[in-house]
Order: structure tokens, then sequence, then C-alpha cells
């Protein structure tokens, strides 16, 4: 496992690296999960997240998995909806 270090800014956010994003296909809006352990805490990509990745500027639908593309298109949507109104 790579570690990274990154900082807490004073509204409690932190930055997910552009490479680490890339890498886990994550966008803006996607959804993470906090695991908790008595050693600390882990961020992982919500499931849903996973089905379409960004590699070298193109989108790639992962084919291992069930797909509900009506679904996936309403969330891009409104995704892209999100952020050209902010």
């Amino acid at each position: 496992m790579k570690r990274k270090r990154i900082k807490i800014d004073n509204f409690g956010r932190i930055v997910i690296p552009k490479k680490i994003r890339n890498d886990f296909g994550l966008f803006p809006g996607n959804e993470l999960i906090i695991n908790e352990s008595p050693e600390g805490f882990t961020l992982t990509p919500a499931r849903e997240m996973n089905l379409i990745e960004e590699k070298e500027g193109f989108l790639i639908v992962n084919t291992e998995k069930e797909i509900d593309f009506n679904k996936l298109i309403s969330n891009l949507r409104e995704d892209r909806i999100k952020r050209s109104i902010s």
C-alpha cells in the first residue's frame, strides 16, 4: 500500500491528489465510505463509482459489473448540471 501525507484545511476538508482520483475513477460528487477501526480509518470509493474510470482522457465503462445504464446516464447528467450551476 502506498502512503501519501496530506493536510486537513480549516474547514475539515482534505484534497485527494489528482493521480489518486484518476487511478480510482473519482469525479466531483462521487461518494466515499469511511471505515473506522481502533488503528485509524480508511476511505474507500463507494461501489457505484467504479463503473466509469477516466484513462488517458477517455471515459471507460467497467464491464466486469452489472450496469444500469439509465441510472448511470442520469447520475452523470445530474453531476454535470451541479458542476455547471456552481
